[in-house]
């Protein structure tokens, strides 16, 4: 055999390993119950890191609520979002079960208990699709394909163009596309599908973030969500020279969000801002400057996962 017979042989026997690699990752995605499992979620974000990571894949399998126990890791449908989070605690109350839970990433566990009906599942299997996002997967998976295609395009194209092998055309075909040209598109197109499926996943096919900032930048307008921000004040009719207490609390609970103040009367106007804590809430204080009706207004900017939101309320300040 050729010495080029064998090394095509091996190139071919290499792309269809790595073709088969992937196109099971496709096939468990869109089914899998070939698994043993009942759903099947693309990860966007790294709440979970380093359990799973953007662009793994999860398998989620059904559980009765009662077999689950702490340190298992559960996908939770809070009628917002879907999530995966870690089992800390499992407690009953008044007849009802309740999961503390907590990313692996995050520093704090999450402010409210998941009741076990916003439970879908136990995360049975992790299919490790994120490599193709890193700089490895991306030369082994689609640059070196890639190079492989080029470099086999190049050969035939030259074989074709020399004057004896035109003179021998007749007794022997030379493909323009052969099964390692074909493979290696397969490889190309399949992984570039991968790496950009936490772009363009249905909603429902998705694990968001809980509490940490995903890793990419998604446009998704058609799946962002409301969020909810709400204020009041310790008092709505003060002094002057006194000072009111602004508080209320953002949903969802995110620590570290920007809670942008404005409080205006007539054509002053006084812009503020302050931090939410892990649990949401926020604070802060205003002393008016002048007495009359000042209007006090909260409002959040959103993110990549959810709609703008904001309150209004105002207070009476009495002179002196």
């Amino acid at each position: 055999m050729k010495k080029t017979t064998l090394v095509k042989c091996f190139v071919e026997i290499i792309l269809v390993i790595m073709c088969t690699i992937i196109l099971a990752s496709w096939i468990l995605l869109l089914a899998p119950q070939l698994a043993g499992a009942d759903h099947s979620y693309i990860i966007v974000g790294k709440s979970m890191e380093p359990f799973v990571k953007l662009g793994d894949i999860a398998l989620v399998k059904e559980k009765p609520p009662q077999e689950l126990e702490p340190g298992d890791v559960i996908v939770i449908d809070d009628g917002i979002r879907k999530y995966a989070h870690r089992i800390i605690e499992k407690n009953e109350e008044d007849g009802k079960l309740l999961f503390r839970t907590k990313g692996d990433y995050n520093e704090a566990p999450d402010y409210t208990p998941v009741s076990s009906e916003h439970v879908i599942g136990e995360v049975e299997y992790v299919i490790p699709t994120s490599i193709i996002r890193t700089k490895v997967g991306y030369i082994i998976f689609i640059a070196m394909p890639l190079m492989v295609l080029a470099i086999n395009q190049t050969i035939k194209v030259y074989r074709l163009s020399t004057a004896s092998h035109r003179k021998r055309r007749t007794r022997r075909k030379v493909e323009l596309f052969d099964t390692v040209s074909a493979l290696c598109l397969t490889l190309i197109v399949a992984n570039f599908a991968f790496a950009l499926a936490p772009a363009y996943a249905p909603a429902g096919t998705i694990l968001l973030d809980r509490e940490a900032t995903p890793a990419m930048r998604v446009k998704a307008a058609t799946w962002k969500v409301p969020s909810s921000l709400t204020c009041h004040v310790n008092a709505t009719e003060i002094q002057l020279g006194e000072a009111v207490k602004i508080c209320g609390r953002l949903d969802p609970p995110k620590k570290g969000e920007e809670i942008h103040l404005t409080y205006s009367m007539n054509e002053t106007i006084i812009n503020t801002c302050t931090l939410t804590n892990y649990d949401g809430s926020y604070q802060s204080i205003f002393q008016p400057p002048e007495p009359g009706t000042w209007k006090i207004e909260a409002s959040w900017a959103g993110n990549e996962w959810y709609y703008a939101s904001s309150c209004k309320l105002s207070i009476h300040v009495l002179g002196e």
